[in-house]
């Protein structure tokens, strides 16, 4: 605690440095950095496991249409870009319509 020089009347305690307080980001974090939707998550698995040669799910058919909003589809280019391996199976084997 310090006090001023004014005299014993005029007291003023000067209140202590505030260090405890994390001082947070103002921005939001770059769009790479945001958060997957479960949607391309899920797709993203059933690519990995369509690599693996196992059953994610069970289809009636030879062939999977997924549509995705422009969003969503620039969040899976993201996702297989953090996977290499990935993102060569789904070039070489996937079709885009």
């Amino acid at each position: 605690m310090t006090m001023t020089e004014q005299g014993d009347d005029d007291d003023v305690v000067t209140p202590p440095a505030t260090t405890s307080a994390p001082s947070l980001p103002l921005t939001p974090p770059p769009s790479n950095d945001k958060v997957t939707t479960t949607r391309v998550q899920r797709l993203l698995a059933f690519c990995k496991s369509h690599r693996e040669g196992r059953a994610f799910i069970h289809l009636d058919s030879d062939s999977y249409t997924v549509s995705l909003h422009s969003s969503e589809y620039d969040q899976f280019r993201r996702g297989l870009k953090q996977d290499p391996s990935l993102e060569g199976y789904v070039k070489e084997k996937i079709r885009f319509v």
